[in-house]
C-alpha cells in the first residue's frame, strides 16, 4: 500500500472513522476531510470516479465530426434565383437550404464556403448563419457600396439544415444586394476526423475598444 493510503488508513483509525466500502457510481466528486491526531497535520482525501471531470455534452452539439472537401458548387446566387429569389432587402432575413444541395449530405451539421456581395446598393455587411436574425449582431462580410468583395467561412447548420442570410444597412428594407454561397466542404457528426464546435458569435478583438489589442 502507498504512504497516502497507510496514512489515510492511519488518520481513520485514529479519528474514529470507518473506511468507506466504496463510492457512488453516479459520477459524483466525493471530499472527506480526515484528522491524523498523532502527526498533528491535516489530509484531505478526495475520491473522483473516472470520468467525473469530463466536461459535459452540449445539448444540440454532436461530440465531433468529421470534415470532407467537395468541389466548390454554387448553391446560393439571388442574380439567377438559385437559392432564393431576387436580391436581399436591408434587415430581412432570407433562408436557403443547404443540405441535399453541391452534395452535401443530409446528415451534415455544418459546412465550409465562400460568400461574395455584389451590387450593393449601400455600405453595409452580410451576416450568414444557422439562425434567422433581422438585425443581426455580428458580420460575416463587411463592404462598401457596389462593391464585390467575398469571404471563406465555417458555419453551423440551422436544424433543418438550412442557412440564414441578412444584408443589413443603415437604412432598412429600402437597400439591396446580390449573395453568392460556394459550398466547399462539410462536417457530419463523427468523432473519428477534425472536430468543430458551433458558437454563439462572441467578438475577441476590437482594437478600437482595445479588446484583444490596444490601438
Amino acid at each position: 500500500m502507498s504512504s497516502t493510503g497507510l496514512l489515510e488508513n492511519r488518520s481513520r483509525a485514529r479519528s474514529g472513522v470507518s473506511p468507506e466500502r466504496g463510492h457512488s457510481s453516479s459520477g459524483r466528486i466525493q471530499a472527506r476531510l480526515l484528522a491524523s491526531l498523532a502527526a498533528g497535520t491535516l489530509v484531505l482525501a478526495v475520491l473522483i470516479p473516472a470520468g467525473a471531470l469530463a466536461a459535459p455534452a452540449q445539448p444540440g452539439v454532436a461530440a465531433g465530426s468529421t470534415y470532407t472537401p467537395l468541389t466548390p458548387a454554387r448553391i446560393l446566387d439571388t442574380r439567377a434565383n438559385t437559392g432564393i429569389a431576387g436580391a436581399l432587402h436591408s434587415h430581412v432575413a432570407q433562408s436557403f437550404m443547404v443540405r441535399g444541395q453541391g452534395n452535401v449530405p443530409s446528415n451534415a451539421t455544418a459546412v465550409t464556403g465562400n460568400l461574395t456581395v455584389t451590387q450593393a446598393s449601400s455600405v453595409g455587411f452580410l451576416y450568414l448563419g444557422p439562425n434567422s436574425m433581422n438585425d443581426p449582431t455580428s458580420s460575416t462580410l463587411n463592404f462598401p457600396a457596389g462593391d464585390d468583395r467575398a469571404n471563406g467561412v465555417t458555419v453551423s447548420l440551422s436544424p433543418d439544415g438550412k442557412l440564414y442570410v441578412t444584408y443589413a444597412a443603415p437604412v432598412r428594407t429600402i437597400p439591396t444586394a446580390h449573395a453568392i454561397f460556394d459550398v466547399t466542404g462539410y462536417f457530419t457528426p463523427d468523432a473519428a476526423g477534425s472536430t468543430y464546435t458551433p458558437l454563439t458569435p462572441a467578438r475577441i478583438l476590437d482594437t478600437r475598444a482595445n479588446t484583444g489589442i490596444a490601438g
